[in-house]
């Protein structure tokens, strides 16, 4: 079950994107795979998970089995400032519905969501902070 919120980073090898542009969710596994620079970091995302405060389901998702859910969003660096703040753009963001939140492992949960907002299961993550 998931109780708190989860930072994770999604590192995108191959070639960078173009100056002041990020990967789309369909350049990321094409960047992974890319012949040149292939293998080395050419930047990434950051993917935050929270737990859902239980007001988004709707009737017809408790009728189908579903009893909680975890939002999810994206985001890129735009600039680290003089100060030390990181302004970040929020790139997508989701919400994957749960059967059985008690039984969801943070792995399954981390799953799902990669899926939903990358097309891809098994893209390699970096887990910075959470429980």
């Amino acid at each position: 079950m998931l109780e708190h919120a989860l930072l994770y980073f999604i590192p995108v090898k191959g070639d960078p994107p173009p100056t002041g542009t990020s990967h789309t969710k369909e350049q990321v596994p094409k960047c992974v795979a890319a012949g040149s620079g292939a293998g080395m970091t050419c930047g990434g995302e950051f993917l935050k998970i929270q737990p859902g405060t239980g007001d988004n389901l709707l009737r017809e998702d408790r009728a189908l089995g579903y009893t909680d859910y975890v939002l999810w969003s994206t985001f890129k660096p735009l600039d680290l400032g003089i100060d030390g703040e990181l302004d970040m753009e929020c790139l997508d963001s989701g919400m994957v519905l749960l059967m059985d939140p008690i039984a969801a492992l943070q792995g399954d949960i981390l799953e799902a969501v990669l899926e939903q907002a990358y097309g891809d299961r098994s893209l390699d993550t970096v887990f910075l902070l959470g429980d």
